[in-house]
């Protein structure tokens, strides 16, 4: 096995799932609810936004981004599982 340093943003996603699969589904809930929170309230978030890494923008596109993807694969079999890269991060989806 590769050194964790070593592995891609999917491969660590993959890791993670092997390691972790019961924890899946309350996780992919868990970036439901942050990723609407982010949309509906997203007025607030910029005008209190303070992180001068990454601008509040680029966060809305990403969280819009994995909405749309956790939206188009909802009916995906419980057991399959999808590791799509998005941007800099990878996301893994099963169904809920």
């Amino acid at each position: 096995m590769k050194r964790l340093i070593d592995l891609t943003n999917t491969s660590k996603a993959k890791l993670l799932f092997d390691l972790f699969p019961e924890e899946l589904p309350l996780f992919l809930e868990h970036l439901n609810k942050v990723c609407y929170d982010i949309e509906e309230r997203k007025e607030v978030h910029l005008k209190e936004w303070n992180n001068g890494f990454i601008q509040f923008h680029f966060w809305l596109a990403l969280s819009n981004e994995i909405l749309g993807i956790l939206k188009r694969h909802k009916s995906i079999c419980r057991k399959a599982v999808l590791f799509l890269p998005i941007n800099y991060f990878s996301l893994i989806l099963i169904c809920l």
